[in-house]
């Protein structure tokens, strides 16, 4: 059974190209008051007239006018894309440290 790259959950083999449309599911901290103004952003884009606006397409945008802010913006080196992928299964193991 093949799944499609949006569907991947991110988790790619080193020979797969990174797919620049495939969305992932990641989740993060932020501030009470910050989630809140985005629920309030996406609700006010919906009842203006965008019913389809959505809070992971307002954190996609929310990102990539913050990308635009700094001119050169270095890429991970692998090593510290493995160290994120074992902290990463730790926890999905049920593993701290």
């Amino acid at each position: 059974k093949t799944s499609s790259p949006a569907k991947s959950r991110g988790r790619k083999s080193k020979e797969q190209s990174i797919d620049e449309n495939a969305s992932t599911r990641h989740s993060f901290i932020m501030q009470e008051t910050t989630l809140d103004k985005l629920k309030d952003f996406v609700y006010t884009k919906k009842v203006t007239g965008e019913f389809r606006y959505s809070q992971e397409q307002a954190i996609e945008d929310g990102m990539q006018l913050l990308f635009k802010t700094v001119k050169n913006i270095v890429e991970r080196p692998e090593e510290e894309r493995a160290l994120e992928r074992k902290r990463s299964q730790r926890i999905k193991d049920g593993r701290r440290k």
